[in-house]
């Protein structure tokens, strides 16, 4: 459950209930939209309270249908930013944003720097959403950054150590962004600090090369599970964000076919939304874990569609918390 810093000590409210630094909120909510399906693109937003278990509710729809899409949330606030039509090659610049404690549709937030199709990593802080790499055209290591609180256009970041797409991942600390993985299934970690702007450095390795994988995180530990790495695989691995090195078993998904996906999270529980088959199907299945501990994901319920190439976040995410 996410932690509110009020840097003082103070009060913050939110789903009303009052929590002090230190607290927790337990109304946490993730939310997940967009994704595609065979010949077919969504434009659904669903929504989900991550401390319980359930099926995912609908919220509203993004401006238009979208997959590969990346997403940031600060404690008000989720932006999910380019990816590509449909489910077609056209890609997109736009990104949407949402009042997370609400439902309705999406509004437009502001455009990225260029248009994008394919996961790239993003991470964020209580302030500022960070997204690296994606694909317009080659792969790209063009890190960009956006002030959640406000709409308009993204700007430049600096750059990651190696261009990167398909489903590279990213967790984050309230400091530090992490993006791992991705095209041609490299293993490579790398970080930036969210604050500042400049080009990410080498943090470490995954446990193998791995492309279309998902992570997400409480403030100290990142998870990061699945993808293709060969073929598809279950495996869970977590980072210690604060530091650098290697990452580290920590258990299995509950199939071995999730590939595509996303997650999402509060200061305890990770959620890992939707997938992809090694058929070329989609999940509707919600998992989690227990982020602090290893152990195997278990189930959570269902999204109202079944889908891949979605996007995730939340008001408890560990760059809040």
């Amino acid at each position: 459950m996410p932690i509110l810093s009020t840097r003082g000590g103070g009060s913050a409210k939110g789903f009303g209930l009052t929590v002090f630094s230190g607290k927790s909120l337990a109304g946490a909510r993730g939310v997940t939209a967009g994704g595609a399906l065979g010949g077919t693109g969504f434009n659904e937003i669903n929504y989900f309270t991550i401390a319980t278990t359930g099926n995912a509710t609908d919220f509203g729809d993004l401006t238009n249908s979208r997959q590969a899409s990346s997403g940031v949330g600060s404690l008000t606030r989720g932006v999910f930013g380019a990816g590509s039509l449909g489910n077609t090659p056209s890609t997109t610049n736009v990104m949407d944003y949402i009042t997370i404690a609400s439902t309705g549709n999406a509004t437009d937030f502001g455009d990225f720097l260029s248009a994008t199709y394919g996961n790239g990593g993003s991470a964020c802080s209580e302030t500022r959403g960070v997204f690296a790499g994606g694909y317009v055209g080659p792969p790209s290591n063009v890190i960009q950054f956006i002030t959640i609180a406000s709409t308009g256009n993204a700007t430049d970041f600096g750059d990651l150590t190696v261009a990167t797409y398909f489903n590279s991942t990213s967790v984050s600390s309230p400091t530090r962004g992490i993006f791992a993985g991705g095209w041609n299934q490299i293993n490579i970690i790398q970080f930036i600090t969210i604050a500042s702007a400049g080009n990410a450095t080498d943090f470490g390795d995954l446990l193998s090369g791995t492309t279309r994988l998902t992570g997400t995180s409480n403030a100290t530990r990142g998870v990061i599970g699945g993808g293709i790495a060969g073929s598809a695989t279950n495996v869970i691995q977590f980072i210690t964000i604060a530091s650098t090195g290697d990452a580290t078993d920590f258990g299995d998904l509950i199939g071995t076919n999730y590939t595509n996906f996303s997650a999402t999270s509060n200061s305890s529980r990770g959620v890992f939304t939707g997938g992809r088959t090694s058929g070329g199907g989609g999940i509707n299945v919600l998992q989690y874990v227990t982020i602090a501990s290893t152990g195997n994901a278990t189930d959570f319920g269902d999204l109202t569609y079944t889908c891949y190439n979605v996007a995730s976040t939340s008001n408890g995410t560990g760059g809040l918390n």
